[in-house]
């Protein structure tokens, strides 16, 4: 009697393959090349003609300090550019108070955001800087495939994101996002500019309430950087705890409805 064949060993998984990006989507609303210049020039001359007349009124000290914020902030540094003043004192900034800084801020990303959802296309040809766009608005595409709670909510998801601390976040993640997933230039700017107001009214206060703290305890240099630390540790996990769950409230309709 012949004994039954051994059964043939199993197959073995396939090999993970790595998924490439998907190919940068077309714009579907095009504008003409004189408007994308005039949105990318513009916004960058008014910066130029609020600098000189601030150092017409109010002297070079005080307009070199905004200068360098905004710089700061376009470098790396962003909203946290407010908390200057609270943390490093007249050693950093003996011209400019809190609010000064939340103003220099909130004017800077205004004009980031023209200039980013007029002229993103233009930035991307820029030997240096348009692989980064390039690389910025491909990463924008994952987050809204990811993310289909911005397409859900629209302008108000987007909005969210943007006050949100998530990686790719800010005015210039926001706008990219916002015009991955398919909202309108004005949508995208009016939604982008409204949360960078928000987000700079917030830190002004939580700055303008630290600087009364550590001035109260007389703290030194080091003592409220790391008050500061504290403090946006503090506030990540507050606003990461509040987007998890508007997020969770905006899938369980959907959930239910399966």
């Amino acid at each position: 009697m012949t004994a039954p064949a051994a059964p043939p060993p199993p197959a073995a998984p396939p090999a993970p393959t790595h998924t490439p990006l998907p190919p940068l989507p077309p714009p579907t609303d095009v504008l003409p090349f004189p408007n994308r210049l005039a949105m990318l020039l513009l916004p960058i001359a008014a910066l130029v003609v609020l600098y000189l007349a601030m150092r017409t009124l109010d002297g070079a000290g005080r307009a070199g300090e905004m200068a360098a914020a905004a710089g700061a902030s376009f470098a790396g540094l962003g909203t946290t550019v407010i908390f200057g003043a609270a943390v490093l004192g007249n050693d950093a900034f003996a011209h400019l108070s809190t609010f000064d800084l939340a103003l220099v801020v909130l004017v800077l990303n205004t004009a980031l955001a023209l200039v980013y959802v007029g002229a993103s296309d233009l930035l991307e040809r820029i030997p240096v800087v348009g692989p980064k766009l390039a690389g910025a608005r491909a990463q924008a595409i994952t987050v809204a495939q990811g993310r289909p709670w911005i397409r859900r909510w629209a302008t108000a998801g987007l909005a969210l994101f943007v006050i949100s601390p998530l990686p790719g976040s800010g005015v210039l993640g926001g706008t990219l996002v916002g015009r991955v997933a398919g909202l309108t230039r004005v949508r995208t700017f009016a939604a982008v500019t409204a949360a960078n107001a928000a987000v700079c009214a917030l830190y002004y206060l939580g700055a303008d309430a630290l600087e009364g703290f550590m001035r109260d305890r007389q703290m030194t240099v080091w003592e409220r950087v790391g008050a500061f630390v504290g403090a946006v540790v503090l506030m990540v996990v507050l606003v990461k705890w509040l987007l998890r769950s508007g997020a969770k409230a905006a899938a369980a309709p959907t959930s239910s409805q399966r």
